[in-house]
């Protein structure tokens, strides 16, 4: 594995950077500033008592970061770049938004992607983008999936979907025209995976057909919102704890049954 490390009082800079697959970004102490950082599957990104200020944090693989917390300070976005890219977070409270800390980290999802909590993250804003051929859009769909750590009490994000411009979605489902005359439409569904009764909090109001249908988890159905944006929803029995109720429910009709 080839290491890139990072190691002083003083702020390095860099124009670019690119982590190949199975190599490491290691900080360990220090500013590190510059331009976007490129990374492929296998890279990862190491941060001990540091700040990293760069552009953009391009994805196009699986890559995970391990930071102390607040160690890690990003100015731009993570963009998940490929199909089925995976993003695992090692340690709480990892993300801020900039250098000050005053701004929340962001992601873009440019196509369908994991992401592995490690802990409580407060993320500000998602932008997912609607697929597009030149000056046409198309049709998108995509999967976004948190995964929610054991430790995870609280899991924030502010918004689910940025209308920026007409490239990013500026609700979570929907239909639109291009200037031919063909229709598009996106639908974007948001996962998450260990979800617990009112762990997760969005702060964007969802409507009853977003909580419906764009918001899923598997074994919970019937998702609310309340008034402070936290999510709850009902848990569907598994089907061993069902049969265990249904079997109860028998031998008790037949003890009744019988007294009779």
């Amino acid at each position: 594995m080839e290491r890139y490390y990072a190691n002083t009082t003083t702020a390095s800079t860099f124009k670019s950077l690119t982590i190949d697959g199975n190599s490491s970004l290691s900080i360990d102490g220090g500013i590190y500033k510059g331009g976007n950082i490129e990374t492929s599957a296998g890279s990862s990104i190491v941060i001990k008592n540091a700040k990293l200020n760069a552009g953009y944090i391009n994805l196009y693989g699986n890559m995970e970061f391990t930071g102390e917390k607040g160690s890690l300070v990003a100015s731009g976005k993570i963009r998940i770049c490929t199909k089925d890219a995976v993003l695992t977070l090692h340690g709480s409270e990892l993300l801020s938004g900039n250098t000050s800390g005053t701004e929340k980290m962001s992601m873009n999802f440019y196509d369908s992607g994991k992401v592995f909590l490690g802990g409580n993250e407060s993320l500000g804003y998602i932008a997912t983008t609607i697929t597009k051929s030149g000056s046409k859009y198309l049709d998108t769909n995509k999967t976004v999936t948190f995964v929610l750590h054991e430790d995870t009490t609280l899991f924030s994000i502010d918004e689910l979907y940025k209308g920026l411009n007409s490239d990013y979605t500026s609700s979570l489902k929907g239909t639109d025209t291009n200037t031919d005359g063909t229709e598009f439409s996106w639908d974007i569904k948001y996962n998450f995976e260990n979800f617990k009764n009112g762990v997760v909090r969005i702060g964007q109001t969802l409507t009853e057909d977003e909580l419906a249908n764009q918001i899923v988890a598997d074994g919970w159905k019937d998702f609310t919102q309340n008034s402070e944006g936290y999510l709850f929803a009902t848990q569907i029995p598994e089907p061993a704890t069902m049969a265990f109720l249904l079997g109860g429910l028998a031998i008790a009709f037949a003890f009744m049954r019988r007294r009779r």
